[in-house]
């Protein structure tokens, strides 16, 4: 993801139209891993993405959320991504079209308080595309965390550096432990578990 303007934005706002190449697209996916934390809302920013395959770039909007406690992890393959730590910054894609994650996950993020907490699963998914697959994050499940009184709990915040800009075309970017493998995803799969992503 190359990062050409960070704009925070302060109220929820439609994604910005993309590639249909980039947005569409039943298929077949593997699990390679996946995270459930509990992280809050540090607000949305739009971000501009290319990659090699299309070298016109677009605009999207992000939401930016800070990993506060990781409560599960689980690596399917040694590809997968390694369990998100206590202040990772991860962002989830505003792209109502976007593969794997429910348009329910983004209505509910657009409703969300800077400051608010919320339980995330973030899968790692490698979805088989055209001309090449694609690793992608998208948030299969969020619960947004309400304090006793029944209202989303909001806790203080610090203001969030822009994400970091990157080449790849996927919206979170977590850390990869070290010697976890090469990255590539060519043979080796420990496990053929295959999911149908919608």
């Amino acid at each position: 993801m190359a990062v050409l303007a960070m704009v925070p934005v302060t109220s929820a706002q439609a994604p910005s139209a993309a590639p249909a190449a980039q947005t569409t697209g039943r298929g077949n996916s593997d699990l390679l891993a996946s995270n459930t934390v509990r992280a809050v809302f540090r607000g949305m920013q739009e971000v501009a993405i290319s990659h090699f395959t299309n070298p016109q770039s677009y605009t999207t909007q992000v939401a930016v959320f800070e990993v506060v406690e990781n409560l599960a992890h689980r690596r399917l393959v040694r590809y997968g991504d390694g369990c998100l730590q206590a202040g990772t910054i991860i962002t989830v894609s505003m792209n109502r079209n976007q593969p794997g994650q429910p348009s329910s996950v983004v209505d509910e993020i657009a409703q969300m308080q800077v400051g608010e907490e919320a339980v995330m699963k973030i899968d790692h998914l490698f979805l088989f595309a055209e001309p090449e697959g694609i690793n992608i994050r998208p948030c299969t499940r969020l619960a947004r965390k309400p304090n006793s009184a029944g209202k989303p709990q909001v806790t203080p915040v610090t203001p969030v550096a822009p994400v970091a800009p990157t080449v790849s075309p996927r919206p979170v970017a977590p850390a990869i432990t070290p010697g976890t493998g090469s990255g590539r995803l060519m043979g080796g799969m420990e496990d053929d578990t295959d999911t149908i992503v919608e």
